[in-house]
């Protein structure tokens, strides 16, 4: 039987529903809960992914069976994940060793590796006291502990972890909420918006750090949607004393169940190793980073012609050099946020730039005809149509 088939009974033992739709999911789990605690979940919008109220949602459940049934809702992508995750622990666990989860959730993997390697210590660590009481209950094996730990508190304890992994254990998406970056690559590292996602994913990585001994191994599945956020954890890695192992890393193609169809997402599995306190990890350049997570991820468009994401921001980066600025447009806002467009000649092609320091970039060519059009469209009328097109992009983003 494949790791993915022997996991997906494991889940289906603890109460997943692989093969539910998610009307009777939310009939089950109105069942399960009550109409009170059900609408205030419905209430709440999505319970999985990359929702601000997650962890708040992840304290609803009473049971191990109300939290399967929960997370449910995502199953299909917790259990492509951890089937992943699974292949690669296997080939790293060694006996003796001491292997903790961070984020364990009701420990659906952690309690399935505990039982393939006997002489191995694991330990799931939970911030959600619901989640870890449901999750002991059920699991009573002489090699696994789970504990409720807050990570501030984990971080003034002495422990000595070979190996840590974490399933989404950090999230990125409140840290993400607000932030500003620098238009230009080279200048990310001064904006607030790195440093306010540094500052947030170092009060996780520091007490993972904490907990590790030198030359342990962290593997993580982090929702790193975009190439600043991977910059900003690669930086706080490497102040809490982690550094990354780009040739261990990739973007995972995770295929799962959504709504209506199969999904497939590309997900960063990202690779660390614990440097002790005299030894200097690397040092990764802007351009290194948003470049790594260019190949991975590919090329994005926007439409035939279009470049978006990070392809966008390296190749602006290279077009700027030395271009002939045609027309320029900044416009700064009372929230912080700035929007710029560019229509320059560079390479013979004339090119329009559009990027925000939301982290939005597209670089299209256009025709001298066009750029023309364009640029005095703009002129005689700032706010036509053309311009209102360019600002619906951001609508609701701010």
């Amino acid at each position: 039987m494949s790791i993915k088939s022997n996991l997906k009974s494991h889940f289906e033992s603890l109460g997943y529903r692989f093969d539910w739709a998610p009307p009777r999911i939310h009939k089950e789990l109105r069942k399960l809960m009550g109409r009170e605690r059900h609408e205030y979940l419905m209430d709440q919008g999505d319970v999985v992914g990359t929702s601000a109220q997650e962890v708040s949602l992840y304290s609803l459940p009473k049971s191990l069976r109300e939290a399967a049934t929960l997370f449910s809702l995502d199953g299909s992508a917790a259990l492509a994940t951890s089937s992943y995750m699974a292949s690669v622990l296997n080939s790293c666990i060694r006996p003796g060793m001491k292997v903790a989860d961070m984020g364990c959730g009701i420990a659906a993997l952690i309690s399935w590796l505990a039982g393939q390697h006997p002489t191995v210590q694991f330990q799931g660590i939970e911030v959600a006291e619901n989640l870890v009481k449901a999750a002991s209950e059920r699991f009573k094996s002489g090699n696994l502990t789970i504990v409720c730990r807050d990570y501030e508190v984990l971080a003034q304890e002495q422990r000595d972890f070979d190996l840590l992994f974490s399933i989404f254990g950090m999230e990125t998406a409140t840290a993400s909420f607000g932030a500003h970056f620098a238009l230009d690559i080279d200048d990310m590292r001064e904006s607030s918006g790195h440093k306010q996602l540094v500052a947030a994913f170092c009060s996780v990585l520091r007490p993972w750090r904490s907990v590790a001994r030198d030359g342990a191994e962290l593997l993580m599945f982090v929702r790193a949607d975009s190439p600043q956020a991977l910059l900003a954890i690669v930086d706080a890695a490497a102040l809490a004393g982690w550094a990354w192992r780009m040739d261990a890393s990739r973007f995972e193609e995770i295929c799962h169940v959504g709504n209506t169809s199969v999904v497939a997402e590309k997900i960063p599995f990202i690779a660390f190793d614990a440097q002790s306190d005299n030894s200097q990890a690397r040092t990764f350049s802007a351009i290194e980073v948003f470049s790594w997570y260019r190949s991975q991820i590919g090329d994005s468009r926007e439409s035939n012609e279009a470049i978006e994401g990070a392809a966008a921001m390296i190749l602006t980066r290279e077009l700027l050099r030395g271009a002939e600025i045609q027309w320029e447009s900044t416009n700064h806002y009372d929230d912080g946020h700035t929007m710029q467009a560019l229509i320059i000649n560079a390479r013979k092609i004339t090119y329009l730039i559009r990027r925000a320091t939301t982290g939005y970039c597209t670089v299209s060519p256009v025709s001298g005809s066009e750029a023309e059009a364009k640029i005095q469209s703009f002129r005689n009328d700032p706010f036509n149509e053309a311009e209102r097109e360019f600002l619906s992009l951001f609508e609701g983003g701010f």
